[in-house]
């Protein structure tokens, strides 16, 4: 193999090696939950088990020397590692208020207009506090209407939302972060412009109906609103 050769088998070698990395990493601290589902590690697996057989293959095999020079080839491995680029400085990060008020908004589930939170004994007050997540708070519907729940998500505020109440959100991912879906609930607090967006709170709070975008939809009556770290999997899982 000519030196032509060698530069380019390294250059190769060298992306083929860094993807593999990445995958390790991402695998081993978990950060891959960010923006896939946890349940499907398998295919980061397999995907570095891939790289790491082309990775093998590479350094066993004798190669013609390239057509094209080395600083093409550089220029395309710069290509291939710029998604690599995108995953390492994106880590942590996760869709927070603004990508919420967007996809809300095009959903045309955001402003509350008509009668204001209601809320109905129908449980007694010794009734257990639910945990529930947000999305089980949607799934209850009319039956959960006045029970006392335990509940966490981030918080959203905007011009959009009545005074004296916030958002409590989350997002619900399928598969992967590009197909995630906003869900939320209106919360009523007494301290509900303090809140500061984008923070992770837990409220204790019964369950009403309240109205939004002409639909019927529930609502919390907080009790309590405590400030909480994020916490290990921001997402809901269906």
């Amino acid at each position: 193999m000519d030196g032509r050769g060698l530069v380019a088998k390294s250059i190769d070698g060298a992306v083929f090696a860094a993807w593999l990395a990445a995958y390790a990493v991402l695998l081993a601290t978990g950060a891959y939950t960010d923006f896939l589902r946890p349940a499907l590690w398998p295919i980061l697996v397999g995907a570095g088990t891939m790289l790491a057989a082309f990775l093998a293959t590479l350094a066993l095999r004798q190669r013609p020397a390239p057509r094209d020079g080395w600083l093409a080839r550089l220029v395309r491995a710069g290509l291939l590692l710029l998604p690599l680029a995108y995953l390492l400085a994106a880590r942590g990060e996760i869709l927070g208020s603004y990508a919420y008020g967007k996809r809300a908004l095009a959903g045309g589930g955001l402003s509350a207009t008509g009668r204001p939170l209601a809320t109905t004994a129908a449980v007694p007050d010794d009734e257990p506090t639910a945990a529930l997540d947000l999305d089980q708070i949607w799934e209850g519907g009319q039956r959960l209407c006045g029970r006392r729940v335990v509940t966490e998500g981030m918080v959203f505020l905007d011009a959009s939302v009545p005074e004296g109440f916030f958002v409590l959100f989350r997002f619900v991912m399928i598969c992967c972060a590009a197909d995630v879906q906003p869900i939320g609930v209106y919360v009523r607090h007494a301290d509900a412009a303090k809140m500061e967006p984008d923070a992770w709170a837990c409220v204790t709070g019964r369950i009403g109906t309240m109205e939004v975008a002409g639909e019927e939809v529930p609502a919390l009556d907080a009790e309590k609103v405590e400030t909480i770290p994020r916490p290990g999997n921001p997402y809901l899982y269906p």
